[in-house]
């Protein structure tokens, strides 16, 4: 990671220890209406990202960016799933990049991406562009004016801008109480620009990067909440990290999470390199394992307290297992890897594992 990496992840950080407070990671919870969530929106955190530049951190600097490398994103995105942040911030990053490859005017606010398009239609009519169809749980929906989707029309692909206020919204959320929303279009007007060199499938090797490099975040606090309360719990006369027992449940969620992390930064500095489709599905499988271990041992050493309300731990294992999911589960990303090695051949396995270059060819 480069210096610059390190600035933007140190800025973020300090952002959200400055803004980000327990009540504002709070979601309806799981028996509330799924309009509940509506107003899990805070603008003081987002406006401080924006007056940073980091909502344009992967965006050219001779275009007004950052500059940065999706190496440096990384720590970015694990910024926000360590602080539970409530908000689109990787997803409006991927929105600049994208637009800025094409020299779109890129609208204001926070943005979001479109992880599975193939309900949409993209219609040319004259000069103009139309949308039909639904688009389902995206991401901060009703907080974004714009998502941002692949689609194909005319033999190519598109990349288009979805406006929220022209569609009809399903308010729904995910388990941690994060919006989700479903948009349904009727031949609303929308900007499309068309896209030489991506794939239908970019929004969603995004989308998946952005979930992993959160994950790990999110599990590097379960793992420092874990240690810090075996350390100050006493039963029998002892703090429960005296214990042999408790002493392997930490080293199995260190290593885990590591794994995790190694995984996932691969998959970032891949994206840089211009290819990253084996990486992505690799650090999806390595890090939603890690999940299910680093979940179940954090509330196995906090016990009955890391279920209440009133204890922060499940502000980040919800988030973990929601996010498990979203763009593309372990199973969906763990096919794609067989089918590939299958198409490959046998014999081709061992270099496609440990010669990437070999692969991409």
């Amino acid at each position: 990671m480069s210096e610059l990496g390190s600035l933007l992840g140190e800025t973020v950080d300090r952002i959200f220890a400055d803004h980000i407070t327990p009540a504002m990671r709070e979601g309806p919870g799981l028996d509330a209406p799924a309009s509940a969530g509506a107003a899990m929106w805070h603008a003081g955190p987002w406006d401080a990202l924006e007056a940073n530049g980091l909502t344009k951190a992967l965006v050219p600097e001779a275009q007004g960016g950052a500059g940065a490398a999706w190496d440096d994103v990384y720590k970015i995105a694990e910024s926000v799933g360590r602080a539970a942040a409530p908000m689109p911030l990787g997803e409006t990053i991927v929105a600049h990049a994208l637009l800025s490859h094409l020299t779109a005017e890129v609208p204001l606010g926070p943005l979001t991406i479109v992880a599975d398009g193939s309900g949409l239609t993209l219609t040319e009519q004259g000069n103009k562009w139309t949308v039909q169809g639904t688009a389902k749980r995206i991401p901060w929906g009703r907080h974004a004016g714009y998502a941002l989707a692949a689609l194909p029309a005319n033999g190519s692909v598109f990349l288009v801008l979805l406006p929220q206020p022209a569609a009809d919204m399903d308010i729904e959320h995910n388990l941690a109480g994060e919006p989700r929303d479903t948009f349904t279009f009727d031949g609303a007007q929308v900007d499309a620009f068309e896209c030489i060199d991506m794939d239908a499938d970019v929004l969603l090797r995004c989308g998946a990067l952005l979930r992993v490099a959160q994950a790990t975040g999110a599990m590097s606090s379960v793992q420092s909440r874990a240690l810090a309360y075996a350390s100050e719990r006493v039963q029998f006369g002892r703090a429960l990290a005296k214990f042999q027992t408790i002493q392997h449940y930490l080293a199995d969620l260190a290593c885990h999470s590591a794994q995790a992390e190694v995984a996932a930064s691969a998959a970032f500095r891949a994206m840089d390199g211009g290819g990253c489709e084996f990486e992505v599905a690799e650090a999806k499988v390595v890090v939603g394992e890690a999940i299910e271990l680093a979940t179940r041992i954090g509330h196995q050493i906090h016990g009955a307290i890391g279920f209440t309300a009133e204890h922060d731990l499940h502000y980040f294992t919800q988030r973990l297992w929601s996010w498990k999911a979203e763009f593309g589960s372990t199973a969906f990303w763990a096919e794609r890897l067989g089918r590939a090695a299958l198409a490959r051949g046998a014999d081709k396995l061992w270099s496609d594992i440990t010669d990437r270059q070999a692969y991409r060819q």
